[in-house]
Order: structure tokens, then C-alpha cells, then sequence
């Protein structure tokens, strides 16, 4: 009976032993695989911002996204298949009307899964910059050397917007929950100490900075490039119509003249 019992504790110690383990290098891998995403960040970002501001314009973030998106899907091996692409950032359909803003050039998809928030001064955070790289990856299929479809990155996209809208409009478990909480209260520290460590460094002074999402910025630029696009084109009937009636008259003029 006491050998039974001892065999029996033993593989249970190894069994555990074994489980432990397994999840801990399940969990030692995905560490290391979000570490090289951050580390790969932190390095690219010396390059748009040498004088370590956290802040970058947002055309230079969109660079800065999409070199380190590439630079990652070419480390595992994404593009080597070549069906590879990635989301473009101007909007094809675009027609180039003169407008004083280049906003409605972009893609509003591209805008959509980048999903970056900006300052009153059109400037973005680090820590925003590197959540669209992640947001970027995940449409892209993850950190693999799989690679997925322009249908399948609008399929990641919807899966990432229910995600985000089940989080603000159902309730999470609690430990699910709690954790989301403890993430948002560490990103508005960093947002306010980054901030205030600025405000003091540049000598101004005054409350912090709020941002607002460039998507919102984009759809009023592609509206009001639309609305234009519209008026230039009822005066363009306008002076048609103008032409032909003044054409028609002439044409009657001559008529009665020669009878």
C-alpha cells in the first residue's frame, strides 16, 4: 500500500511539474515575443524623435508605423510570400481636388485599424504609436509567418471594433476587467508624467494636452472635400447649361434674321 501511495504521489508532483512548465514557456514565449515588438519600437523611434520628446506630427507616426509593421512581418518571415501586402495608406478613390488639407487623401480603413488619437498641435504619443503597431500586426495575422488576405485584415478589423465595443458595453469578468482598468490608470500616468515632464523641460506651463481621434478629423475632411467636389460641379452644369441656352438664342437670332 505504501509503494502504491508513493508511486502515485510521485507522478502526480511530476505531472504538475511537467504542466507548470509547459505553461511556463507558453508564457516565456509570448513575453519574448512582445518584448522584440517593444524593443523593435523603442529602436525605430530614436530616429523620428532624437530629442526623446515622446511626441511625434502625425505624418511622421504613420512612417513610423508602417516601417516598423514591415520590418517585423520581414523578420518572421511574412514577406517572403508573395501574396504578402499590407494596408495602403492613401485612399485610391481619391479624385485630387485642391483642398487645403491632405486629411481626406487617407484611407479611412488604414486610419480605422491604426486608430491613433492626436493632440491640439497634431502630434502623436509613443505609447499610441506602438498600439497601432500592435493593432497593425493582429490585422496582419500576428507575429507568424502566415499571411492574410485584404479580406482577412477586414475581418481582424471587425473582430478588433467588437472587442473593443463589447468591452465598453458588456461586463467583463472581474480579473478581465480589473486588468483593463489597471492598464488605462497606467497609460494616462504615463500620458500626464510625459506631459508635465515636457511642460517643465520647455518651460510652458498650463493643463495637460487632450487628444482627440484623427479619424474624426478625416471623415470631416473627405465630407467637406465631397461637399466641394459637389459645388464645383453644379457650377460646372451651370455654365453647360449657360453655354447652351446662349447657343440656342444665337441660333434663333439667325434664324429670324435670314427669314
Amino acid at each position: 500500500v505504501y509503494f502504491i501511495l508513493y508511486t502515485i504521489v510521485i507522478s502526480f508532483v511530476i505531472l504538475n511539474l511537467v504542466i507548470a512548465v509547459i505553461f511556463e514557456g507558453f508564457e516565456e514565449s509570448n513575453k519574448t515575443e512582445l518584448q522584440d515588438l517593444i524593443k523593435s519600437c523603442v529602436h525605430r523611434w530614436r530616429k523620428y524623435d532624437p530629442q526623446f520628446k515622446m511626441l511625434i506630427s502625425v505624418d511622421r507616426v504613420f512612417d513610423f508605423i508602417d516601417e516598423c509593421v514591415e520590418d517585423l512581418c520581414r523578420e518572421y518571415g511574412k514577406t517572403k510570400n508573395p501574396n504578402w501586402s499590407v494596408e495602403t495608406r492613401w485612399d485610391p478613390s481619391y479624385t485630387g481636388l485642391n483642398t487645403r488639407s491632405v486629411l481626406a487623401a487617407y484611407s479611412m480603413k488604414y486610419v480605422k485599424i491604426n486608430a491613433i488619437t492626436v493632440t491640439s498641435k497634431q502630434e502623436v504619443r509613443f505609447v499610441v504609436a506602438v498600439r497601432a503597431v500592435l493593432r497593425r500586426l493582429i490585422c496582419q495575422g500576428g507575429l507568424n509567418g502566415s499571411v492574410t488576405t485584404k479580406l482577412g485584415r477586414f475581418h481582424h478589423l471587425r473582430e478588433l471594433e467588437a472587442l473593443e465595443m463589447g468591452m465598453e458595453t458588456q461586463s467583463l469578468p472581474l480579473r478581465v476587467e480589473r486588468e483593463l482598468l489597471e492598464l488605462q490608470a497606467l497609460e494616462q500616468t504615463q500620458a500626464h508624467l510625459i506631459a508635465v515632464a515636457l511642460n517643465h523641460r520647455l518651460g510652458m506651463h498650463g493643463q495637460i494636452d487632450a487628444e482627440r481621434s484623427f479619424l474624426t478629423d478625416v471623415a470631416a475632411a473627405k465630407l467637406q472635400t465631397l461637399a466641394l467636389q459637389r459645388l464645383v460641379n453644379r457650377r460646372n452644369n451651370k455654365k453647360k447649361k449657360s453655354k447652351w441656352n446662349s447657343g440656342a438664342s444665337a441660333a434663333q437670332v439667325q434664324t429670324i434674321d435670314e427669314d
